[in-house]
């Protein structure tokens, strides 16, 4: 390993605990780890991110591109959303387009192609050739980036992402098997969409999986202040002390009457009001009085 390569992987974690990911050690140690390969030893690989909608995924994606920069990757980060789902290779053309230089160029080509009405001229042209002409442009193109220099392609947001993006990504990951190209993909765990799923299963075991789980009370307290610049909260946040558990009707009772004796007061006689009592008849008066050892 060269001196630039061990300065560089050591940048890059510094660079991405720089950032303040709380309760994500772990996960960070691992994408620290593979952007170390990346930028030493010039292996690529894939990494998917999962977890539920707010749970962090696209700051350890920020994070990552911020190391990225650190140990000069280039980083390609871009996402999909959900009014575009039905956008022919809108996940793939925003993330390659943030790349700049020979990739942005080649995306402006490839969204002028689409928006000039030739969509689908290009569809349905020669079968199988012309479905697949910018799906293999596009392949082309980080595959001559990646032969130039070591590249970081994050795409956030996968489950929204149309079907012509999530092929074009299983495409990228066939590179970064054999390429300095590290893939991360984020994703929530529901919707999970049947492209979505089919992606995953082919990927199998060759993809490292991050899920990312809920924050403990205490690491969310050490969040919030950390957002708040390292003041201190208003109000107790950290308890480690068990919550009480419910107690019983029959505790309920019991502390009922200790309340009561403590105030000397007199029992209260359960009896109907007077304006009541006066249309009952005479013989079921009485059983309005209930004795006071009940």
């Amino acid at each position: 390993m060269s001196i630039g390569a061990r300065r560089a992987g050591s940048t890059a974690a510094a660079s991405i605990r720089r950032f303040g990911l709380v309760g994500r050690d772990a996960e960070t140690d691992v994408l620290v780890q593979r952007l170390d390969e990346l930028v030493t030893a010039g292996i690529g690989s894939t990494v998917l991110i999962s977890g539920p909608a707010g749970i962090g995924k696209s700051a350890l994606i920020e994070a990552t591109a911020a190391a990225a920069r650190a140990a000069d990757v280039l980083p390609c980060v871009g996402g999909s959303a959900l009014m575009e789902r039905d956008r022919p290779f809108g996940a793939v053309l925003a993330a390659a387009a943030a790349g700049g230089g020979a990739l942005a160029a080649g995306c402006t080509a490839i969204r002028e192609q689409l928006l000039g009405g030739s969509t689908a001229a290009i569809w349905e042209r020669e079968g199988s050739i012309g479905r697949f002409a910018i799906h293999d442009r596009l392949v082309e193109m980080i595959d001559e980036a990646v032969a130039a220099e070591p590249l970081l392609l994050a795409i956030d947001d996968l489950h929204w992402a149309d079907p012509a993006s999530i092929a074009t990504i299983g495409a990228y990951s066939a590179i970064a098997s054999r390429s300095p190209l590290l893939l991360v993909l984020g994703y929530r765990t529901i919707p999970r969409p049947e492209p979505l799923v089919d992606l995953l299963r082919s990927l199998g075991p060759s993809a490292t999986e991050l899920r990312l789980s809920p924050l403990s009370l205490d690491q969310s307290a050490a969040l919030v202040e950390a957002r708040l610049g390292g003041a201190s909260l208003p109000f107790p946040c950290r308890s480690s002390a068990p919550s009480p558990r419910p107690r019983s009707a029959a505790a309920r009772r019991a502390a009922h009457r200790r309340r009561s004796a403590s105030t000397n007061a007199p029992a209260p006689r359960r009896r109907a009001p007077r304006a009541c009592r006066a249309w009952w008849p005479r013989c079921l008066r009485g059983r309005w009085a209930i004795p006071r050892d009940r």
